[in-house]
């Protein structure tokens, strides 16, 4: 009987643990189909050059939800943040990444002819009231994945989804779509959100804690190495936009982006999962690396293949894709979804392993890797769109730099655990 009973208990777990997976995928599936939807959306109503400009500016906002995931998502999920100061310390940070966000949302703004990005007042004040609150929404969905919460978070995008179409909905009906509009549709998409998800965080997950003598420099010695990773591999992508429309201007940069959102899902399903085996890491520490390493390199290959899936029905689909995205007045870049599928493809091969070693504290080598992959990234990408080769060549130069940070993760953990590195 207690053999019976201990089998139905790790097949239960079992169980449990694949529906938390399928919760991770289903979560970034969701929220590639809001951000897939709007950006349709925006590419139909302002053309391929309001979408380029769109699309540099919500980059910023997701580059600022990066910092904000990895100084105050990783921190609350690998520190204990059921102690008093900690949890202070937690709230104060979550509170400076978001006036920061507003911040660079400011001098987005304000330097947003420099960069050729046409930013009225109106569209201005958008950007910087949704800014702070998209950072803060990130921080509330990465609370619920620390608690295994999954199914919670396809609830809230879904929340924040809804809130943003129909806001959106209601501005065409009242008056002309505009920029702005669409800005205006994500501050309250992320305000409906951010109110979802304190309704579905577990009861003690809601207290703030008292702001006295917060643990300030525990949460920053961990978080400010997860922050500048996420932020290096952000701001790659963001570099490429404010490249491409500077070189190429915002229509052609314009085709790359769209043909970005056919491939997004892929992307943002890595993003899940990374978070999903991040999670998943920290809560199992004490297991032998080699063997998380093994079940890392089995996660990869299953990424992969998806990846790859994914990659055949864009690249079959386009004249689907174009209908949809673009409509008849232009065409998606075959190229653009060829080199977008190879970047989703080396973040599947890459993510996963730099989970691993964030939740082991492997921190300041994974970052100096990540920051030579960055600055790698953008540089062959300004050098080679600079030469003369088309802008949609950009995501494959990304990616060539990806693979190899990947590996060198993967060969720098391997190292730890005393392996001969492969």
């Amino acid at each position: 009987m207690p053999g019976t009973l201990g089998r139905v208990r790790e097949r239960a777990a079992g169980v449990g643990s694949r529906l938390r997976a399928s919760g991770a995928a289903v979560v970034q599936l969701v929220q590639a189909l809001g951000s897939f939807l709007l950006q349709a959306i925006v590419a139909r109503t302002l053309g391929l050059d309001g979408l380029a400009v769109f699309s540099a500016l919500f980059g910023v906002m997701v580059l600022g939800a990066g910092v904000a995931s990895g100084m105050v998502g990783d921190s609350l999920t690998v520190l204990d943040r059921t102690a008093a100061r900690i949890r202070s310390s937690l709230v104060s940070w979550a509170a400076v990444v978001a006036v920061g966000g507003a911040a660079v949302a400011v001098v987005v703004s304000a330097s947003g002819g420099r960069l050729d990005l046409d930013v009225d007042a109106v569209t201005a004040v958008w950007f910087v009231i949704a800014t702070p609150l998209f950072l803060l929404e990130e921080v509330g969905r990465r609370l619920l994945m620390a608690v295994m919460r999954f199914w919670s978070v396809v609830v809230v995008d879904l929340v924040a989804l809804a809130a943003s179409v129909i806001s959106l909905a209601a501005i065409g009906i009242a008056g002309r779509v505009t920029l702005g509009s669409f800005l205006a549709a994500v501050a309250v998409g992320q305000t409906a959100a951010l109110i979802a998800v304190v309704a579905l965080l577990p009861a003690d997950e809601r207290r703030l804690g008292a702001l006295r003598r917060p643990r300030s420099d525990e949460v920053w010695a961990y978080g400010r190495w997860r922050a500048v990773q996420q932020f290096m591999r952000l701001a790659t992508i963001t570099a490429l936009r404010l490249v491409g429309i500077a070189v190429a201007g915002a229509t052609a940069y314009g085709r790359v982006e769209a043909a970005r959102l056919v491939v997004a899902p892929a992307i943002h399903v890595i993003g899940g999962m990374a978070n999903f085996l991040f999670a998943g890491y920290a809560r199992t520490r004490d297991r032998p690396l080699a063997a998380q390493v093994a079940a890392t390199d089995r996660q990869v290959v299953r990424l992969a293949s998806l990846v790859a899936g994914v990659g055949v029905l864009a690249v079959l689909g386009e004249p689907v894709w174009s209908s949809i995205v673009v409509g008849e007045a232009d065409e998606l870049s075959s190229l653009a979804l060829l080199a977008w599928t190879a970047y989703a493809a080396a973040s599947s091969a890459s993510t996963p392993y730099g989970a691993l070693a964030a939740a082991r504290g492997v921190q300041r080598t994974v970052t100096g890797i990540r920051v030579a992959e960055s600055v790698s990234s953008i540089v062959a990408v300004a050098v080679v769109v600079g030469l003369g080769a088309s802008v949609a060549s950009g995501p494959a130069m990304m990616a060539v730099a990806t693979l190899a940070a990947g590996w060198a993760v993967r060969r720098h953990v391997l190292g730890l655990a005393g392996e001969p590195p492969n």
